[in-house]
């Protein structure tokens, strides 16, 4: 299915994700549209994260590395539609940004939307165990451990 996606609305598919090192930031979402208006560029993006550290990182690697993070999950390209939705409906309604996000990042992150439905089936309050994950999906993150 993720190969029929468009990329040039900006759909990503692929084995990687940020997912499995990070998670939505959606605290440093918030911060990076915050200071950058509806248009900018994703250099613009990278400026306000880099150069003026709106996200308040440390360092310029943490900097660097929540900028490519967040770029990745995001875009921050008006070119791609799937940014332009995000981008016009973030001022809107600020309880369906946690959604909105989500929708985004699911669009570019391929493990996140597989994974989804699979989540969604487990319910709520209910512990999920390793064994109960597919084995044959993404391997490279559940390794070989059996905890």
């Amino acid at each position: 299915m993720a190969e029929h996606m468009p990329v040039s609305l900006g759909f990503k598919s692929g084995s990687t994700s940020v997912h499995t090192k990070r998670t939505m930031m959606l605290d440093d979402l918030a911060l990076a549209l915050e200071r950058v208006p509806q248009g900018g560029t994703p250099a613009d993006y990278f400026g306000v994260i880099l150069n003026d550290n709106v996200l308040g990182k440390a360092t310029r690697s943490t900097r660097e590395a929540s900028a490519k993070i967040l770029t990745s999950l995001y875009g921050f390209d008006p070119t791609f539609a799937v940014f332009r939705i995000l981008r016009r409906y973030w001022d809107v309604d600020a309880a369906s940004r946690p959604m909105i996000a989500f929708l985004a990042a699911s669009a570019r992150d391929s493990m996140l939307r597989e994974m989804t439905p699979f989540v969604l089936g487990i319910g709520i309050g209910k512990r999920l165990r390793q064994p109960l994950l597919p084995r044959s999906w993404f391997p490279f993150i559940l390794g070989d451990s059996k905890t």
